[in-house]
C-alpha cells in the first residue's frame, strides 16, 4: 500500500495550517512526529496529541506507531502517556467508536460494521522481548533502582523499576497491534517476526491454503517454519526465571561496558580536547557513542547513522555478546587505543599516524571538523 503519510497529506491538503507547538502557518508539515531530540528518540506526547486532534477535527481516521524500542537509539515511547492523551482526543471526536456500511466480501451485499475509527500499533521489535521480562522481574520491588544512566547535560539519573515501560495490552485495550523480533531478544540465526493483534481484527474467514493443511489468518498465508520452531525450543527449554536471569544479564552487561566505555572516552577528550559522546537510555541495551575508524566498525559490524549533525556508531548488548566477554574485552581495548575514533584523525601528519589508520586520513580529515570542540568548550 502506497498511503501518504500526515506530513505528505497535510502539505497537499492543509498548506499553511497552524498547529501550536508543532508548526507555524508559514512551515511545511513535519515528516515524522516530533521527538524529544534525536538522540533521546521519544515521541513528544503533547506534539503527538496536537497531531492527531488536527486530522481527528477534520474526520480522518487515525493510526499511530508507537515504538517500544527503536532501532537506533533503543528509545522507548513513554505508552501510557500517549494512549492516555490520545484516548480523549478519540472520544472527542467520536473516533472511539464508528458505524460504517461495507460491502460484504464476495458479494454485493452491504453490511453495518462498527469499529473504532483509528488503529494503535506498537513496533516492540526490540523491545517486546526484553522489557516485559525485566518488568516482571521487579514488579515487587517499585522503588528499587534499576539503572542509572548519564543524561545530555551529563547529569546522573537514576531509574526505579516502577519507572520501567510496560506493553500491557490487557492494561491499554486502545492497543490494537503490536510486533517483536525473535532475533534480536532473545536471539536467533535468521530474522524472526511475531505479529500480534486482538481476535476482533482477524479477516474473517480465515484462508486455508492446502500446504499446510489448516486454517490461516496471516496476511500471505505462508510463513518461515524454521523461525517458529527456533522460537518453539528456546521458550521450551527456557523457564520464565531463566529467561528472566538473561534479560538481567543483558542489561548488567551494557551497564558495565557503558562504565568501561566512559573512562576511555573521558580520558581522550581531557587529552586531546576531543567531543567524543556515549550516550544510553534507561534501561536500554543500546549504547550510542562518536563514530568509530573504519577499521574498527567493520572488525565489530557496527551500525552508523548521522543525527543533529554528528555522527554515530551504536551496539547492542544482546544475548550473543552477553554471553562472549571476550568480545566485550577486544572491542574495549581497541577502543582504548590510539586513532580508533575518527575524530582522532583530524589535523595529523601522516608521518604520525599508525599504518591501520593510514588510508582513512585523507577522505576524513576535512568531513570530521565538526568533532573538534571549539575554544568555549575546551
Amino acid at each position: 500500500m502506497n498511503l501518504p503519510g500526515f506530513g505528505e497529506y497535510g502539505n497537499q491538503h492543509y498548506a499553511g495550517a497552524e498547529i501550536p507547538g508543532v508548526k507555524k502557518a508559514d512551515e511545511p508539515f513535519p515528516d515524522h512526529v516530533p521527538v524529544y531530540n534525536d538522540l533521546d528518540g521519544r515521541v513528544d506526547p503533547d506534539k503527538l496529541a496536537a497531531l492527531v486532534e488536527y486530522f481527528a477535527a477534520r474526520r480522518h481516521g487515525i493510526m499511530v506507531v508507537l515504538n517500544y524500542g527503536t532501532t537506533f537509539t533503543g528509545a522507548f515511547d513513554e505508552l501510557e502517556v500517549c494512549i492516555n492523551r490520545l484516548k480523549k482526543i478519540f472520544a472527542k471526536y467520536g473516533l472511539d467508536e464508528v458505524v460504517r456500511e461495507v460491502q460484504k466480501p464476495g458479494s454485493k451485499e452491504v453490511i453495518t460494521d462498527t469499529r473504532t475509527g483509528y488503529w494503535i500499533h506498537v513496533d516492540g521489535a526490540y523491545g517486546g522481548c526484553y522489557m516485559p521480562y525485566l518488568a516482571k522481574h521487579f514488579k515487587n520491588n517499585p522503588d528499587q533502582i534499576v539503572d542509572t544512566v548519564i543524561d545530555l547535560k551529563g547529569n546522573k539519573v537514576e531509574y526505579k523499576a516502577s519507572q520501567i515501560p510496560t506493553l500491557d495490552m490487557t492494561k491499554f485495550p486502545e492497543i490494537c497491534s503490536t510486533v517483536t523480533s525473535g532475533h534480536k531478544f532473545p536471539g536467533a540465526p535468521w530474522p524472526l517476526g511475531v505479529y500480534m493483534s486482538r481476535h476482533k481484527y482477524q479477516l474473517h474467514p480465515p484462508s486455508s491454503p492446502m500446504y499446510i493443511g489448516s486454517m490461516d489468518s496471516t496476511l500471505s498465508g505462508s510463513r518461515n517454519g524454521l523461525s517458529a520452531i527456533v522460537l518453539w525450543k528456546y521458550l521450551s527449554l527456557n523457564s520464565d526465571e531463566q529467561i528472566i536471569d538473561n534479560c538481567i544479564r543483558c542489561l548488567k552487561t551494557v551497564q558495565e561496558i557503558e562504565v568501561r566505555f566512559r573512562k576511555i572516552i573521558e580520558k581522550k577528550n581531557k587529552e586531546k580536547g576531543l567531543d567524543l559522546r556515549l550516550i544510553r537510555g534507561s534501561f536500554g541495551l543500546t549504547l550510542i557513542f562518536s563514530k568509530m575508524r573504519e577499521a574498527i566498525r567493520s572488525k565489530y559490524t557496527l551500525a552508523e547513522q548521522s543525527m543533529e549533525d554528528y555522527e554515530y556508531n551504536h551496539l547492542f548488548t544482546f544475548t550473543n555478546v552477553a554471553n562472549k566477554p571476550e568480545l566485550i574485552n577486544s572491542f574495549l581495548k581497541d577502543a582504548e587505543e590510539d586513532y580508533s575514533f575518527e575524530a582522532e584523525l583530524i589535523g595529523l601528519e601522516v608521518t604520525k599516524i599508525p599504518g591501520g589508520a593510514l588510508g582513512e586520513v585523507e577522505k576524513k580529515k576535512n568531513k570530521l571538523r565538526k568533532y573538534q570542540m571549539g575554544p568555549g568548550n575546551c
